[in-house]
């Protein structure tokens, strides 16, 4: 069976549900701290419709968590939001001000309050995660050296505010589980890693670590449900992978 598909996906649904582990979205985790059970949270880069299927199958198996949208030029999906969050599940803002800005602290402010703004006329945004933008120079949680969540009344950040220590951190960027090169900026500080790779992998270790702090991260569009859907999604994957291993040998040959 191929890796990287919504069924697969509903068998890490299955694993956590059948083991009744606690799942929290990131808000939620903010503010109880569990000693234990699942952060689980989505960065929904593009391809929303994915999200709104990954979110349908999370629903059944009554299981919440955190979907962060970016705005993108075309704005964000409004009916797609809506029924993610009617769902109950939390809705954050997946932010790539400074990036996008070039650096431009004053102007990637500027942005970011508009396009938060934008996101809470369609849903109530508590937290926010940034977006890694690995083709840019410019780490967007730098936005934050210069400002304070609490300005915009946020509740927290899912890198800045939340503590990984002594917590597994799972994150399926590079197609893969397992930490890797590849992921350029997606490593929080202090979290404890493991060697596993595929969904299956992943699946037996949530079985045989269920009483530990399990954060999970995943992109939606990487779990389409259909074949074409499949194709896309690899082809787009090895692409990316392949201009990532270019960007590290370059500055590799820099140093």
């Amino acid at each position: 069976m191929k890796d990287f598909t919504l069924d697969k996906y509903r068998q890490v649904l299955s694993a956590i549900k059948g083991l009744s582990i606690p799942v929290h979205g990131v808000a939620d985790w903010i503010r109880c701290q569990p000693k234990d059970g699942i952060l689980l949270r989505h960065d929904v880069d593009r391809r929303d419709h994915c999200a709104l299927a990954m979110a349908r199958a999370e629903k059944d198996y009554d299981i919440h968590s955190t979907y962060y949208f970016r705005c993108r030029a075309d704005g964000f999906q409004r009916r797609i939001i809506e029924q993610i969050a009617g769902w109950g599940h939390e809705i954050g803002y997946h932010y790539e001000e400074l990036a996008v800005a070039q650096g431009d602290m004053p102007r990637a402010w500027a942005m970011f309050q508009e396009h938060l703004e934008r996101l809470r006329a369609i849903v109530p945004v508590d937290t926010i995660a940034m977006h890694g933008s690995p083709l840019s120079p410019h780490d967007n949680r730098a936005l934050f050296r210069h400002h304070d969540l609490t300005e915009l009344g946020l509740l927290g950040d899912a890198y800045l505010t939340l503590d990984y220590s002594g917590c597994f951190y799972f994150s399926d960027t590079g197609r893969t589980w397992h930490a890797t090169p590849l992921n350029f900026r997606d490593q929080p500080m202090r979290c404890r890693l493991a060697a596993v790779s595929s969904t299956d992998e992943l699946v037996h270790f949530i079985r045989h670590h269920h009483n530990e702090r399990i954060a999970l991260l995943s992109h939606p569009e990487r779990w389409p449900n259909s074949v074409a859907g499949y194709i896309v999604s690899w082809i787009s994957d090895k692409t990316a992978n392949g201009i990532k291993r270019m960007i590290l040998m370059r500055q590799a040959h820099l140093s």
